[in-house]
């Protein structure tokens, strides 16, 4: 199996793994020793912390910047790794990861969200949910009012998969 698909598998881990912070947790991250999921279960920052390097182990992934998000506000945060195996250089708070695949899933559920709320028509054009001011930069090529975000979450608008640069 390709790395895409582990990815894939460790970010689906991390999802069914949300935590909630302790109501009793003090306001400094760094004191958190103890995180409970959804199901009220204790987690211990230092057996999830093992699970992630466990993981970034065996599915051979260098570097990740993991955080915990509750009620908008970081709960946990933590870097793990290299961002460059060639260098050694390691992973800060400032690190910028490629989503790539990885967040193709992501995106396509928030998008039945927005379907499902009526804020997103599959079949209609994206230039009709531009400002009509805006809609004249895509005169030059008609091709463009025709995209729609069905083409786009199934990868058939016509761009190349990847710029050359």
């Amino acid at each position: 199996m390709n790395i895409h698909y582990y990815c894939i598998l460790l970010l689906a881990s991390i999802l069914v793994q949300s935590c909630k912070e302790p109501s009793d947790a003090k306001d400094s991250r760094a004191s958190i020793q103890v995180i409970h999921n959804l199901d009220g279960q204790e987690i211990k920052i230092d057996s999830l912390e093992y699970y992630i390097q466990d993981q970034m182990y065996s599915l051979q992934v260098p570097g990740v910047s993991f955080a915990i998000i509750n009620d908008g506000k970081l709960a946990y945060h933590k870097v793990f790794g290299v961002a460059d195996t060639y260098s050694g250089q390691t992973i800060n708070d400032s690190t910028l990861f490629e989503g790539a695949s990885t967040s193709k899933a992501v995106f396509a559920y928030m998008c039945t969200f927005l379907v499902d709320e009526g804020k997103l028509d599959l079949d209609m054009p994206l230039v009709d949910y531009l400002d009509p001011k805006y809609r004249a930069i895509y005169n030059f090529d008609e091709r463009y009012a025709q995209i729609t975000s069905r083409m786009v979450l199934s990868h058939t608008t016509g761009f190349p998969n990847w710029r050359g640069d």
